[in-house]
């Protein structure tokens, strides 16, 4: 994951690793605190959607992609 380092981190997504290579985030569709972190929708090259959710205990990252209907794929 690569992102903006701002006044806290996670800042925003510039680029994610998936399937073996980076894919540039074009948009942040949402971008929400949790109890647990920090999560993000995302839209990358290619129109793939992606859920990307941040865990500062554990300082690592969890990328799922979204299926075509919405819903996070498997």
């Amino acid at each position: 994951m690569r992102c903006l380092a701002g006044h806290a981190y996670p800042g925003r997504p510039l680029e994610i690793w998936y399937a073996g290579g980076w894919q540039q985030v074009l948009e942040v569709l949402d971008e929400v605190q949790t109890p647990m972190g920090k999560r993000f929708h995302v839209v990358c090259e290619g129109t793939n959607e992606f859920w990307l959710e941040y865990d500062p205990s554990g300082d690592q990252w969890q990328v799922t992609a979204v299926t075509g209907d919405g819903n996070l794929g498997t």
